[in-house]
């Protein structure tokens, strides 16, 4: 009975891209707001009218950081077989 080893090398390579982004947003709100109301004595009739208004002002930052991420594997795998 005799032993031959066979062997096989592989070699493996990644590349992998790691992306990490942030936003940041900041604002202020502004506003009134008018009306008026007329009633009749004997609460018959009533009429509203109003006026009302808003501004919002927002500002946005953003920022991103990108890494390449390198790795690889060297393997070698040796297996015996018996011959008759």
């Amino acid at each position: 009975m005799l032993m031959r080893i066979k062997s096989k090398k592989d070699k493996t390579n990644k590349t992998c891209l790691k992306i990490f982004s942030f936003m940041l947003v900041t604002g202020v709100m502004m506003g009134y707001e008018t009306s008026i109301t007329l009633q009749t004595p004997c609460e018959v009739l009533q009429a509203n009218a109003g006026f009302k208004r808003e501004v919002t002002v927002n500002k946005t930052e953003c920022d991103e950081i990108v890494d390449d991420v390198m790795w690889g594997v060297d393997s070698q795998i040796k297996v015996g077989q018996f011959v008759f």
